[in-house]
């Protein structure tokens, strides 16, 4: 979309429209309908995507529409907000979380909600009382916790609850 630049009857000044100066010989510019129309389409197919319907007399439809498109990447199949969850981002970036029910065995793996589409850029793993817990390694479908021996600082054993969180896109 740009101004209507190859109809010199528009009457574009330095490329853009001008009220005109009568008394400097300069009229002003004039709206061709298909440059009218395709300003109205694009903006009305805005509004539409953003779940309303254009309506003249409203003028933060656009506005509220982009609103609402950046509203949609953030709900419904991009996320899941429970003990268990995740959220997508716009832009690929991927956020999971869990709840680790220890059982003393000596290794235990945790399958992420979802699978990361390309790889995992850091992972933790946290006791209850905020204490970093080290024996962690993930790929981008499990997340594998090595317990034997597993200590958060204060004797916790491995059969204790932790939490854990992936990042990746």
């Amino acid at each position: 979309m740009d101004y209507p630049k190859l109809d010199p009857t528009v009457g574009l000044v330095g490329g853009k429209f001008t009220d005109g100066n009568p008394g400097a010989g300069v009229p002003a510019s004039r709206d061709p309908s298909s440059w009218a129309n395709l300003v109205t389409d694009e903006l009305c197919a805005v509004v539409v995507e953003g779940g309303l319907v254009p309506d003249e007399g409203i003028n933060t439809q656009v506005r509220d529409a982009i609103i609402a498109i950046i509203a949609k990447q953030f709900t419904g199949t991009f996320q899941h907000l429970d003990t268990n969850g995740f959220q997508r981002l716009p832009g690929g970036l991927l956020l999971q979380w869990a709840t680790y029910a220890g059982n003393g065995t000596t290794s235990r793996t945790i399958t992420f909600p979802l699978a990361f589409p390309n790889r995992i850029l850091a992972d933790t793993v946290l006791s209850p009382n905020g204490f970093f817990v080290s024996g962690i390694s993930a790929n981008a479908t499990q997340h594998v916790l090595n317990t034997a021996g597993l200590s958060d600082g204060s004797g916790m054993p491995s059969s204790k609850s932790f939490l854990w969180i992936g990042i990746g896109f």
